[in-house]
């Protein structure tokens, strides 16, 4: 369990909260409540609008924030989430022992069985 940041260091004026978490690897972010927008996490980089922006900075030399290219976190990443961190689209595969031999077999039948569906 974490402490919240504000209860740490209850002077500071800027607050954080455990925004997301991947249970797998055992991270957590740790984020800016300025990165809330309307009560949903945006932890993630809209890539294509920050291309636009960064040569619109590199030609006219026009300035953008990150708050520009903010893109919301998917509700598989937020903290807490029954996922816990994992995209729902992809398969876990463990590469060692007898385990990891019969996972990578059901992920490619997995695998398989959502194509044939496409």
């Amino acid at each position: 369990e974490t402490p919240s940041y504000s209860k740490m260091y209850p002077e500071s004026e800027r607050r954080y909260e455990l925004a997301c978490e991947h249970e797998h690897s055992n991270c957590i972010l740790i984020a800016d409540t300025k990165l809330k927008v309307e009560g949903k996490w945006h932890t993630w980089i809209d890539y294509d609008k920050f291309h636009s922006l960064f040569q619109e900075w590199k030609g006219a030399g026009k300035t953008f924030s990150a708050f520009e290219y903010l893109a919301p976190t998917p509700d598989w990443a937020v903290f807490g989430a029954k996922e816990q961190g994992f995209d729902p689209d992809e398969v876990r595969v463990r590469k060692k022992g007898k385990k990891a031999k019969a996972d990578a077999a059901a992920a490619a039948a997995a695998k398989e069985a959502k194509e044939a569906k496409k």
